[in-house]
């Protein structure tokens, strides 16, 4: 047998056979599909009839929330298929190199789930279809010849095994199966190295390695465990370190050692410096690319740490299983300029630093361009069930140790990317404390960056670990924007755990519309009695976008939270988001100009939400600032009354002074002007050191100006003891 230094893969991603079955195990004869891998099977060509019809008894109980005939029992707990087929099997060939010790093949996901078979040879399955599978095909390779590779995946979550956690989505409405991750196979000799985990330190500055070894030999032997770290996209040695390491035949170690960095530059938002660690036993070798930062909640503080500094984090939440039911989707998520523009360019523009991936996983390239654009990523287990109480007794049932295991792999795939910085255990759920708490505690011991851990609906975990509030105020039909004049800028909900821990809002808006601007089965109701102008497709744009970045405005300003993220950056369905063409990323018309303004460093507020003025009073605003920025901000605000066409009708100025990661509120006074009729109230904060538009921030509220006298008499219609609490509500928009 010849033997290697190193490790040769072959990736298999690229255009495979696909045919179709209801039987598990009798395979095709005829493949009469191609597809391509990564990607979901809907984009086989030709296509497979009714390919994403199925419901699951979850959408049952939403539908029923919103008033739509539905029945949840009767559905078994699986779901029901709209079709009859229950499998895909997709094939390919790959030539093999001449003889090596060991071979593997690495499925990364598959859903839902996977069995593999090579020249005709079963080398095992994964039922799980989030998390990597990596199957030893050593004994079933056909070396320095032409190979044959079959996954069989289902085609609906029915298949999976009770108590399997497929993706759980109330408000999906397809579920279309995939290879929909990267496969490859490789090659080795001698020591194996299974897996390599890089924890960053920063103080010292430093990485602790953890590097699991498996002996494939038949006798014990004694190899050099070489760790060489170098700059990522360079080839000069910055740090090396070398042991010698004793197997026995058939054995496995986990070897952990501290190689100290004190040259290598910090990974953050600005500077995402990556690095790589080149790993080998002298018959396999690996490369594993990290950042050096920190991350970390404080409990005592309420707020985030990034490298030791308060960040602020500022963002929203991407659905991609809800997208791929976009008609729009096909492989968009697997085109490279696609997601690096939204993962990287936008997001800057736009001001955001963090984005959630919620309701399941995303592909492994998402991370990687994550760490590449230095976004910061909450990255949540695919697990969502409410709780019996709202879900008309409807009830999803885990099997534990088969959810501590995915936990696990789920860990093992993803803790190198310096992008994660928060694990999400879960999603709206009340679990029981061995689903949750329990688990939390047990794997979070293996992730030697020690991330902090949300825990949805039940207590937080551990003693800095954050809570995350859904703020949708808007979803109480007696909601209006005026009662956020009295509010403090907190708020929670009975399902929310008494808890003084950092708080993060992770989903706010409620004010949804589709692509062509008309609403969502959520918001039919809210849109219908909106005080704010609506009749066409352009006045919701502009009105959804007006509420969204006042409702941004408001969360931030009272810096009750150490994150504020609203649902959803990229979603389908019931949820959407605010894209016009999701295929080239453009918004919709007003969105980017007011959120945008809304998720500046530099946050501007202003408390008031009355829609009606006299003319020729005088008025006085609270303006209130955040800064989110290291360095004291200085400049001016300016608050106007500008018409219709922009022209200034009355204006007003003072300097403002807020220090690093501060809020201040500014009164500020203002004549109003003699001209009847609707106008906009602008607080425009300018930088006094930089003051073009690049360097302001601008917060508007819409205002029509009546005759003096006009309001002579008239009180508030909302005041302080009035204000409804729109938390007993359920609030399925995740």
């Amino acid at each position: 047998m010849t033997h290697g230094t190193a490790r040769h893969a072959i990736l298999l991603d690229g255009v495979w056979d696909v045919a179709d079955s209801t039987s598990a195990t009798e395979r095709p004869t005829a493949y009469a599909h191609r597809v391509p891998v990564p990607a979901l099977t809907h984009s086989s060509t030709p296509e497979f009839p009714g390919i994403d019809e199925f419901e699951t008894p979850e959408y049952e109980v939403v539908k029923g929330l919103v008033g739509r005939p539905s029945d949840p029992f009767r559905f078994t707990d699986a779901g029901t298929p709209g079709h009859s087929r229950n499998y895909f099997w997709y094939r390919t060939t790959f030539e093999a190199p001449s003889p090596r010790n060991v071979a593997t093949l690495r499925v990364s996901k598959a859903q839902f789930g996977s069995e593999v078979w090579v020249n005709g040879t079963s080398v095992g399955g994964n039922d799980s279809g989030f998390t990597a599978a990596n199957y030893d095909i050593t004994s079933a390779v056909r070396w320095s010849a032409e190979n044959e590779v079959v996954i069989r995946i289902g085609a609906h979550p029915g298949v999976l095994p009770p108590g399997n956690t497929a993706v759980v989505d109330f408000e999906k409405t397809h579920w279309t199966a995939g290879v929909w991750d990267a496969v490859s196979v490789f090659f080795n000799d001698g020591v194996s190295i299974t897996s390599t985990q890089v924890a960053p330190r920063i103080d010292p500055q430093q990485i602790t390695v953890q590097t699991q070894l498996t002996n494939t030999t038949s006798k014990s032997v004694t190899v050099t465990l070489v760790q060489a770290v170098r700059e990522w996209r360079g080839s000069e040695v910055m740090a090396r370190a070398e042991q010698d390491v004793t197997l026995e035949a058939g054995g496995s170690r986990t070897v952990t050692e501290t190689i100290p960095l004190p040259d290598a530059r910090l990974w953050s938002q600005e500077s995402p410096n990556l690095y790589v660690l080149d790993t080998s036993t002298g018959g396999d070798s690996t490369s594993t690319r990290f950042g050096v930062r920190e991350f970390r909640f404080d409990a005592a503080t309420k707020r985030a740490y990034l490298n030791g500094e308060v960040i602020f984090l500022r963002g929203a939440t991407v659905c991609l299983h809800r997208f791929f039911d976009d008609e729009k989707a096909g492989t968009l998520p697997w085109q490279e300029d696609w997601v690096r523009e939204l993962l990287g360019p936008i997001p800057r523009r736009m001001h955001c630093n963090t984005l959630k991936f919620t309701i399941g996983p995303v592909p492994e390239r998402w991370l990687e361009i994550a760490d590449e654009e230095g976004l910061l990523v909450f990255y949540e287990f695919p697990v969502w069930t409410l709780m019996p109480e709202v879900t008309q007794g409807w009830r999803k049932e885990f099997d534990t140790d088969t959810l501590r295991r995915e936990y696990e792999a789920w860990l093992s795939d993803n803790w190198n990317h310096p992008s994660i910085v928060y694990w999400s255990a879960s999603l709206e759920s009340k679990l029981p404390p061995e689903q949750s708490n329990d688990i939390i505690e047990a794997v979070r011991k293996l992730d030697l960056s020690d991330r902090p851990w949300g825990n949805s609906w039940n207590p937080p975990q551990g003693p800095d670990d954050p809570h995350e509030y859904k703020q949708y105020v808007s979803n109480d039909p007696k909601f209006d924007m005026l009662q956020l004049e009295f509010g403090s800028g907190a708020r929670r909900a009975p399902y929310d755990p008494p808890t003084g821990h950092p708080a993060l809002i992770t989903e706010f808006d409620w004010i949804w519309l589709t692509r062509d601007g008309g609403p969502t089965p959520y918001t039919k109701d809210l849109w219908a009695k909106t005080a704010y102008p609506h009749e066409t497709a352009d006045e919701r744009f502009r009105t959804q976008a007006y509420v969204l970045a006042g409702q941004i405005e408001y969360w931030r300003a009272y810096r009750n939270y150490a994150g504020v993220l609203y649902l959803s950056y990229l979603s389908a369905g019931w949820v959407v988001d605010n894209f016009r063409d999701v295929e080239n990323l453009t918004f919709q018309p007003y969105y980017e100009e007011y959120v945008a303004n809304a998720f500046k460093p530099l946050g501007v507020y202003i408390n008031f939400w009355q829609r009606e003025l006299e003319v020729d009073s005088s008025r006085v605003f609270d303006i209130s600032l955040v800064n989110d920025a290291k360095d004291r901000a200085t400049g001016t605000i300016t608050l106007t009354v500008e018409n219709e066409d922009g022209r200034a009708l009355a204006s007003s100025s003072r300097r403002y002074d807020v220090v690093a990661n501060g809020q201040m509120t500014y009164p500020v006074s203002i004549d109003l002007p003699s001209d009847k009729g609707s106008v906009v109230l602008k607080a425009t904060a300018r930088s006094a050191n930089a003051p073009s538009e690049d360097h302001q921030t601008v917060s508007r509220r819409f205002v029509t100006l009546l005759p003096e006298g006009a309001l002579a008499g008239m009180t508030r219609s909302i005041l302080p003891g009035d204000i409804p609490d729109a938390g007993g509500q359920f609030e399925a928009g995740a």
